[in-house]
């Protein structure tokens, strides 16, 4: 509605705001300097982006503007149907994340999330939620994103391009062989996820990889990759919507099956937290 306002305002919108609507909203292209594109420019740069299935045109969303609210809504619910289906298909690869996780915990490691904009949230979530949940300690599960604390509510732009910052953030935390790695990036190509995942390699660190596009550097840098290829988005290259839902769905599974192994041996599905804190989700 926002965008809508300053249309109207600026002489630019046809109609007020009041009768501009949702769809006159949700019809423009995301902002793709809110993605991960590739800032190198080039054939090869070009053809990364041409492949990326979070990219592409969504056939169902041609024709966003000129739907209903509820139109609208129906569409993306049914869009969102497709992600449990996703992450069904990757659940061989998600298991193999969770035993890496579990025995690197037992180890004396610790689970660390890399990522940026919406996909590095997603860690920072994850992170933040197992201390109340599973009384895990803070420094178990760790996440990093691009542009530092700031970067957690708002965007930093410029923040996920450099290789060279995923490195030099996991130099800072220490990062050890027994320590897993996950890098999430929707598109696959973030280069402060690259630099995160191809440093931890170099170490000898257990890497995983969560991204909805297979065929791209993250993927070709872990050992372990989900890729819960979710297909176009409803606001194309708005991958908040079904690549970040798919994001959650893998991370909180990932989180809570290391954290509450380690924290006691065992696994009790129908409990979380502990009775010092009472905490549950």
């Amino acid at each position: 509605m926002r965008i809508a306002w300053q249309r109207w305002k600026s002489g630019k919108g046809l109609r007020p705001p009041d009768k501009v609507g949702i769809n006159s909203c949700l019809s423009y292209r995301y902002n793709a300097g809110m993605t991960s594109e590739p800032k190198k420019h080039g054939r090869a740069a070009r053809l990364l982006v041409e492949q990326r299935l979070t990219e592409k045109r969504n056939a169902a969303s041609r024709n966003l503007d000129r739907m209903t609210a509820a139109e609208i809504v129906r569409l993306m619910n049914r869009e969102d149907r497709k992600v449990a289906v996703a992450v069904g298909r990757e659940l061989p690869a998600i298991a193999r994340a969770v035993e890496a996780i579990v025995g690197a915990i037992r180890k004396g490691g610790r689970l660390i999330y890399v990522g940026a904009g919406s996909s590095g949230r997603m860690g920072v979530l994850d992170a933040a939620e197992c201390p109340p949940t599973f009384g895990t300690s803070p420094k178990l599960v760790v996440a990093l994103i691009a542009g530092g604390r700031r970067a957690i509510t708002r965007a930093v732009e410029g923040a996920e391009d450099s290789e060279r910052n995923g490195e030099r953030d996991l130099r800072a935390k220490k990062l050890m062989r027994r320590d897993v790695v996950v890098g999430i990036a929707a598109s696959g190509t973030t280069p402060y996820v690259v630099g995160a995942l191809r440093y931890a390699r170099r170490l000898g660190a257990m890497t995983v990889a969560v991204t909805s596009n297979l065929r791209m550097p993250v993927g070709r840098l872990a050992k372990i990759v989900i890729a819960p290829e979710v297909g176009p988005e409803v606001l194309t290259g708005s991958t908040r919507l079904k690549a970040g839902t798919s994001q959650k769905m893998v991370h909180g599974v990932d989180a809570a099956e290391g954290g509450d192994i380690a924290k006691d041996g065992a696994k009790h599905a129908e409990y979380c937290g502990d009775g010092a804190t009472g905490a549950c989700v």
